[in-house]
């Protein structure tokens, strides 16, 4: 079985050479068998939600722009064959089985042309916040600018928008634009940087806000800044050893000096419901990466090898973007709610990963109406 899906691994690798948006790779690992696929109820959620997209009017014109082989219809039929699988398969060979057989693994070029992919985690943080200010109440969470779009390039900097301790905003271009009120300004900071956030008011109830437009710059992880300057060592954040939350508790000093280096600024908005992704649609714990959606389709399957936990080899969905994920070798792992989201996702320091991406072969398309055909005239149910 193993042998069969690294060959069409590589028969993958033939279409990646065909398809301008899809640099080719020079190497694939040589385990990229699936173990966690019977964990189905988050991956079946996930499923559906990339069909919600490709059904859609914004999905069906996403798609209008994409080469083959990632037509709109082949990627329906890959997602649509996914799922009678994880209904109908018993156990995880069988499975495989079949996912060797019926698909193809494109592998993502990477970082090196090797299929070296960094993997980063992002998560919906949960933060106490008020919509007046007072008390401890103090660091804002804006509205975006009406005007937004009219500004002159370049934007202002971080600094010239908020000032050095986050505060010196009376006079600025954000003036009247507070829209909640944070009680450390390490949590209004990391808002911006996750894009979106669930928010406990004071009576206890929660309100989400997500993006809604940002400066024009690119993003900059302070965690990289921090260790070049020896600040920390990433080893040590990686490992979860430290935390840029405790080392600011200790060195206060260092949040005016570090959260200024990143100049892009996210502005935000109430939005209903679930956290959602850049496609609309509900992003799903664990199941959903953010990619660069001028390379690759959205809402494909993915396979995750070699991830450092325990389970090194994960199905996911794109179905999420983001300013820091640029470029054949970035993804972005969506972790889920909350604190021990926050830390898986702190785990996730561009760790190095392969990806693939999958299509139903060619010769397969017509299998799923032939199947649902035989179990209907033998009067079992799909």
């Amino acid at each position: 079985m193993a042998a069969r899906l690294i060959a069409s691994l590589f028969l993958g690798a033939s279409l990646m050479a065909a398809t301008p948006c899809l640099p080719p790779v020079k190497a694939v690992p040589s385990d990229a068998s699936l173990r966690d696929v019977l964990q189905r109820e988050h991956l079946a959620q996930a499923l559906e939600e990339s069909l919600s997209y490709l059904e859609s009017p914004r999905g069906r014109r996403d798609y209008a722009k994409c080469a083959a082989p990632f037509t709109l219809e082949r990627v329906q039929r890959t997602l649509k064959r996914l799922q009678t699988l994880l209904r109908r398969c018993g156990d995880l060979d069988e499975l495989n089985k079949s996912l060797s057989s019926e698909f193809q693994w494109i592998p993502m070029a990477g970082q090196d042309d090797q299929g070296t992919v960094a993997l980063t985690g992002y998560f919906t943080p949960v933060y106490e916040a008020s919509r007046e200010r007072g008390g401890a109440y103090r660091w804002p969470l804006y509205s975006r600018p009406g005007n937004l779009d009219r500004w002159p390039l370049p934007h202002p900097t971080r600094i010239e928008l908020e000032g050095a301790d986050g505060l010196s905003t009376a006079r600025g271009k954000l003036k009247g634009l507070e829209a909640f009120w944070l009680k450390n300004r390490w949590d209004a900071y990391m808002i911006q940087v996750q894009g979106s956030a669930q928010l406990r008011m004071p009576d206890g109830s929660l309100v989400a806000v997500g993006f809604h437009g940002a400066t024009q710059y690119p993003y900059t992880p302070i965690a990289f800044e921090m260790s070049r300057d020896r600040k920390i060592q990433e080893e040590c954040l990686r490992e979860g050893k430290v935390s840029l939350r405790e080392h600011f508790q200790l060195h206060p000093e260092d949040m005016d000096t570090y959260v200024q280096r990143n100049n892009r600024f996210v502005f935000f908005k109430d939005i209903p419901g679930p956290p959602r992704g850049s496609l609309g649609v509900p992003v799903t714990p664990l199941r959903t990466v953010a990619i660069d959606r001028s390379i690759y389709p959205s809402g494909l399957p993915i396979l995750l090898a070699g991830l450092p936990t325990d389970v090194p080899n994960r199905l996911v969905l794109a179905q999420d973007s983001g300013s820091a994920i640029r470029g054949p070798g970035r993804l972005d792992l969506y972790c889920g709610i909350g604190p021990e989201a926050g830390n898986q996702a702190g785990r996730l320091v561009h760790a190095p990963v392969q990806a693939y991406l999958m299509l139903i072969r060619e010769e397969q398309d017509g299998r799923d109406g032939k199947d649902e055909k035989l179990k209907a005239r033998s009067g079992s149910k799909p």
